[in-house]
């Protein structure tokens, strides 16, 4: 009965709060990025590569900015076209490949 309440609280609280949440994503995000971008970083190739993307693509980085093996930056060799439902998938996952 208590665990029903307490669902429920959850529940009204994030409907009344997504907003916020949705903002402080987006600023997290986007300091992530900020930081993860070096001061020779060609800045206006970045956001062409941005403004070209195809429908239904979504702009990834190789090498996530925040994943848990390693980090990479927000330049363009680190950028790629990936189908929307693929990059949502994958999210900070990068997949190391040994040689043999």
């Amino acid at each position: 009965r208590h665990k029903h309440k307490t669902s429920e609280y959850s529940k009204s609280y994030y409907e009344a709060h997504k907003e916020t949440r949705i903002r402080y994503i987006n600023a997290h995000r986007k300091d992530r990025v900020r930081q993860a971008t070096p001061s020779w970083a060609d800045k206006a190739r970045i956001r062409q590569f941005y403004s070209q993307c195809p429908s239904g693509f979504h702009v990834d980085h190789i090498i996530p900015l925040h994943g848990k093996i390693v980090s990479g930056l927000h330049v363009l060799e680190n950028l790629q076209y990936l189908p929307a439902e693929e990059n949502l998938r994958k999210g900070d996952y990068f997949a190391i490949h040994e040689e043999s």
